[in-house]
């Protein structure tokens, strides 16, 4: 599975056109279980429309009859998985564009895509738990974080890493493990000196509860 947004584009989501109007629009909307869509004219993204610019406006109008509320906004076709999140939560978006370097759109994601990606690595349907941590690049090794989870009679069954414009050379690594009792292996990190930024544990994740967990991510990269 790949962290990067190009590899995440939504096969079924497609643009509006600057002719389309409002009424079609809301259908595929619907179609997509979507609130936004994006407006592209010749290849080029042109901004995004929002169901409530057509419910406000009025459902006969074309697309480029609309004063849009949304900013253009976007992630390049190589732009982390947090980065997409972070964008998609600050702009309170069902759905984010995809450019290339010479902002071509590629096209989209959705919200409820990244929830089931979520779902997919870090298998929210088995019992477990999460652990984030922060560690200096220079020192990231997974031989050694194995090493530790393994002390305590665990195994890593998911792993994403932030490294992405690592902020004072420190980067994130998030880890799903098999074991919903993690204090021991806090304990054990916090011996060989790793940060620990954020856990949770839970009983049981469900597919029903990926909105729930994207939440928690949320809050573990103070978005």
């Amino acid at each position: 599975m790949s962290l990067i947004a190009k590899e995440l584009i939504s096969e079924t989501i497609t643009a509006v056109e600057l002719n389309d109007k409002g009424e079609k629009i809301l259908s595929m909307m619907n179609i997509f279980q979507v609130k936004h869509l994006p407006v592209v004219e010749k290849g080029k993204l042109i901004n995004i429309i929002d169901e409530d610019d057509i419910l406000v406006n009025g459902f006969d109008k074309k697309t480029s009859e609309y004063n849009l509320s949304n900013n253009k906004v976007y992630v390049n076709e190589n732009c982390h998985i947090f980065n997409i999140i972070d964008r998609l939560a600050k702009n309170d978006l069902s759905i984010i564009p995809v450019v290339d370097e010479e902002e071509n759109y590629m096209g989209s994601i959705a919200q409820q895509d990244i929830f089931q990606y979520f779902g997919d690595i870090f298998s929210f349907e088995f019992p477990g738990s999460i652990i984030e941590l922060t560690i200096p690049v220079r020192d990231y090794s997974l031989q050694e974080i194995s090493h530790i989870v393994e002390s305590e009679h665990a195994s890593i069954i998911g792993l994403m890493i932030n490294d992405e414009n690592p902020k004072d050379n420190f980067m994130d690594v998030i880890i799903k493990l098999n074991k919903k009792n993690i204090s021991g292996i806090i304990s054990a990190f916090e011996r060989y000196e790793y940060k620990i930024k954020a856990s949770y544990s839970s009983e049981n994740y469900s597919l029903d509860t990926l909105k729930e967990r994207y939440d928690a991510l949320m809050h573990y990269l103070n978005v």
